[in-house]
């Protein structure tokens, strides 16, 4: 298994998912420090601890607008890699099992998503020392940073978003032109983000909302997320199914 995993990191050595992982890691910590450069004001309010509007608002930007899409950019890289030269032969010649085979892929995302969010995670609190530097009004350095409650919205968001992960991979798999994919991710994205601010009741049951339901982010006035539980394991459930569906559809290749 070791072996495949490291078959597929290097095949990965001169593929434009690392510009993903360090877009998608930094991106959004790296905007916020400019825009707190530019202007503290908008986001500072004196005598109270800024780590909690500094943290939630970076995770509200992370989860709605970078991460799902992400998500979709670093599976089409990973799968689109054989479908581009049709080597999906080449690799079912091997010894290996073919649960071996797609599981090493299934791994290789998991372990990029989560360096993602790792580089995300750690940007965004490091980030608020230059802030601090530049602009003291800040008072970064006199409160201590919530990194529970951080840490445990971050796990609730990559949770959530497992369903997307595994629905994608089908995706991936299913259709050998890989802008299909994208494209119906996109589609359900942008589905799921309508249904996030106008149905919540509906997107709490569809995968590609869940991501944005983590907590209550203030968005959206019709929303409650206290009243709604079991999120985490319907994205589980999705991803679990998925992913043997997809092996289904890889076994079946010739």
């Amino acid at each position: 298994m070791w072996n495949t995993i490291a078959a597929e990191w290097v095949k990965l050595n001169n593929s434009s998912v690392w510009i993903w992982v360090i877009l998608g890691g930094l991106g959004v910590s790296l905007t916020r420090l400019v825009l707190y450069a530019i202007g503290p004001e908008a986001y500072t309010l004196l005598a109270q601890n800024p780590w909690e509007s500094y943290l939630n608002m970076n995770l509200t930007y992370f989860s709605l607008l970078i991460f799902p899409l992400v998500i979709l950019a670093v599976i089409s890289i990973v799968n689109n890699q054989e479908h581009r030269i049709d080597s999906w032969k080449v690799i079912l010649t091997l010894p290996n099992p073919r649960w071996e085979l797609l599981g090493s892929k299934l791994l290789t995302i998991l372990i990029l998503l989560a360096t993602i969010f790792l580089l995300f995670v750690i940007s965004t609190i490091l980030f608020a020392y230059p802030i601090y530097w530049i602009h003291p009004e800040t008072e970064f350095a006199y409160f201590q940073p919530l990194f529970f409650e951080f840490a445990s919205d971050c796990v609730k968001v990559f949770g959530y978003s497992l369903g997307i992960v595994g629905l994608q991979f089908f995706f991936s798999i299913a259709f050998k032109n890989s802008t299909f994919p994208i494209i119906l991710g996109i589609a359900f994205y942008l589905v799921g983000f309508l249904l996030f601010m106008a149905l919540p009741n509906v997107a709490v049951n569809f995968p590609y909302s869940l991501p944005f339901l983590y907590k209550d982010i203030g968005i959206s006035q019709s929303i409650d997320v206290n009243n709604f539980s079991g999120m985490g394991i319907r994205s589980c459930l999705v991803f679990a199914c998925s992913v043997p569906i997809s092996y289904m559809i890889f076994i079946t290749r010739r």
